[in-house]
């Protein structure tokens, strides 16, 4: 055997490798934040899908029934999570700049990431050196276009860090 064909063997031997998943971290519409309560949210076939939550925006102003009405929406209902600002910023050792600055989706990925480590019996420690490898998609980045919106004297570089999907896979490797 050529060393081609066993290159090409040890990757279809690992393609098809058993793959264990040991820890989960989640957040789910009707307050479920742990794969059991999820499973439980399936199961009991719980519509999780309410109104607006007037804490988000409110629905009055940009709900009109019919669809094709300029600068509305036509749903005033949909899947919404819990406790979206109840980030522990000094756990992950920021300043309340950089928390601020940071989107929300970043903020989630970090405290979803570190429930599934500690449900796993990881440790980061354990994980700094080792062949892992952070992979991971998101998108829309509606809290920058928030942010801007409120003036540019209200930026500073942590918008630049905190904002880019493009750093959440980094930012997560380092934490």
């Amino acid at each position: 055997m050529t060393a081609l064909q066993q290159q090409v063997a040890d990757l279809e031997a690992e393609r098809t490798a058993p793959l264990a998943i040991v820890g989960q971290g989640c957040r789910w519409p009707g307050g479920a934040t742990s794969p059991a309560q999820y499973w439980a949210v399936l199961c009991g076939a719980q519509d999780v899908i309410t109104e607006v939550p007037p804490s988000r925006w409110d629905r009055r102003a940009w709900y009109h029934p019919d669809p094709e009405h300029p600068g509305t929406m036509y749903v005033d209902r949909g899947g919404f999570l819990g406790e979206i600002d109840g980030f522990d910023r000094a756990f992950f050792r920021m300043s309340p700049r950089e928390a601020q600055q940071l989107d929300p989706q970043q903020r989630l990925l970090l405290e979803t990431a570190w429930e599934a480590l500690e449900r796993a019996g990881l440790r980061t420690s354990a994980l700094r050196g080792s062949d892992t490898g952070v992979f991971l998609g998101a998108t829309t980045n509606d809290y920058a276009s928030l942010l801007m919106a409120r003036g540019a004297d209200t930026l500073d570089g942590f918008f630049f860090t905190g904002n880019p999907l493009n750093t959440a896979a980094g930012r997560l490797a380092y934490v």
